[in-house]
């Protein structure tokens, strides 16, 4: 007979507490550009403007977050 048991927290049991995620906040407001601020076309989705030293929209910038390594 075969037993079987599982890691703490993945199946039935007691219940686990939720894990904490770190969210991280991002500017979105890029409708008002200063005269100096040279805007540029996201490169990942080419549809939105975003302020020269950033590279990607708010939109596109939330989704890439998940590729950057946890701190």
């Amino acid at each position: 007979k075969k037993s079987v048991s599982f890691e703490p927290g993945t199946k039935g049991g007691c219940d686990s507490p939720t894990p904490k995620i770190a969210i991280a906040t991002v500017n979105t407001n890029t409708a008002i550009v200063k005269a100096s601020a040279k805007a540029v076309i996201c490169n990942l989705c080419r549809k939105k403007h975003v302020v020269a030293p950033n590279v990607y929209c708010g939109d596109c910038d939330f989704y890439m977050a998940r590729f950057r390594p946890r701190t």
